[in-house]
């Protein structure tokens, strides 16, 4: 298991047992950021198991790309209602940078 994978690891379950930790407090937005927190977790936790099939795309897309969808997951994970905003600009991110690699003669041998 590399660095950034455990590193990944780690922030997933603070953010979990954050989450959860708040959840048994009564608070007036301790139910808020539970969720939010435990949403965000989960979210970690999948990025943690699929963190191979993310290397791989690294000879596909560009480090902003990555960045930018992954941000994007953050974001919906945190608040459910702009999701179609978020997919929008991911969608749009990627499609553009298939056509600027396309363009440049930058796509990778299959």
């Amino acid at each position: 298991m590399n660095f950034q994978r455990t590193v990944l690891l780690l922030v997933a379950i603070l953010a979990l047992t954050a989450g959860i930790a708040l959840l048994l407090q009564d608070g007036p937005n301790s139910q808020t950021f539970s969720g939010v927190l435990i949403r965000v977790g989960l979210m970690l936790s999948a990025l943690c198991l699929a963190y191979p099939q993310l290397e791989n795309l690294k000879n596909r897309l560009s480090l902003f790309t990555i960045v930018l969808v992954v941000f994007m997951l953050l974001l919906v994970a945190a608040r459910p209602r702009i999701f179609p905003i978020a997919a929008g600009i991911a969608l749009g991110s990627i499609l553009l940078n298939g056509l600027l690699r396309r363009l440049s003669g930058k796509i990778p041998k299959q």
